[in-house]
């Protein structure tokens, strides 16, 4: 009782299969009514992680998991129907910030579903969906409710295949979401060719806060680099100038 009254924050992590069943972790939610909620469930498989979204959802009727302020579930292959059931976080209070979903097979149907909860859990600060199978479309979709949230800081999307027309979509919105407080974005190995990697450095600067734009591994040769430096040459000044310097030496 000491414990569950004085405890601001609260890790339960899964470092091996088996080793907790999901429904004594939601269980143990009532437990911590009042402590900040920290949930890594990585590497656990499908079925359990299956099993623990659809225990979280039914511990949201009791009005369970406001708390919840991370949750981690990379490495578990959900696929879309598992990013279906992702549906019930906006339900779950107003303090989820970090949200990871890397390495689990979600494609442009699942991408719909992590944009839905984006657009409802205004407090989310970051986002990593790195390889997954994120197309053009699905980053069109990510960067409509992308250019409208006010507290995402860091949208990872790495090892996807967004391409130019899915880099292109990103780049609008950063030139678009004026008051966006998007601060990293990385796209490292994304097959992003000459058009797309251009667009993203010209969107640059202006309304965006943007500090950190990672394109490493990305479809762009000597000569491509080139044409990009030279198309922003005349557009670069201060410490816009600087970031593009930094950015194309990385390329």
């Amino acid at each position: 009782k000491k414990l569950t009254a004085h405890a601001r924050s609260v890790i339960f992590r899964a470092v091996s299969k088996n080793v907790m069943d999901a429904d004594d972790v939601v269980d143990s939610f009532e437990l911590f009514p009042k402590s900040d909620l920290e949930l890594q469930w990585q590497s656990q498989g499908v079925m359990s992680c299956s099993l623990l979204l659809n225990g979280l959802t039914r511990s949201i009727s009791k009005g369970l998991c406001s708390n919840l302020t991370h949750l981690n579930l990379s490495q578990n292959s959900i696929g879309d129907d598992g990013a279906k059931l992702l549906a019930w976080l906006p339900r779950a209070g107003s303090k989820l910030s970090h949200l990871l979903l890397s390495h689990n097979d979600i494609g442009p149907e699942g991408a719909a579903h992590v944009a839905a909860v984006l657009n409802e859990c205004k407090a989310l600060q970051s986002i990593d969906l790195s390889s997954n199978r994120i197309d053009a479309p699905a980053a069109t979709v990510l960067a409509k409710t992308l250019a409208k949230h006010r507290a995402l800081a860091s949208l990872r999307l790495d090892d996807n295949r967004i391409a130019d027309a899915g880099a292109s979509a990103l780049a609008g919105s950063l030139r678009a979401g004026e008051g966006m407080a998007i601060a990293c974005l990385s796209l490292q190995r994304n097959g992003i060719g000459e058009s797309g990697i251009l667009a993203l450095l010209q969107a640059v600067g202006g309304a965006n806060g943007l500090q950190r734009l990672e394109l490493s591994g990305n479809a762009l040769g000597e000569a491509e680099r080139k044409r990009v430096q030279s198309s922003l040459v005349e557009e670069a000044e201060g410490e816009r100038e600087a970031l593009l310097a930094q950015w194309l030496a990385a390329l």
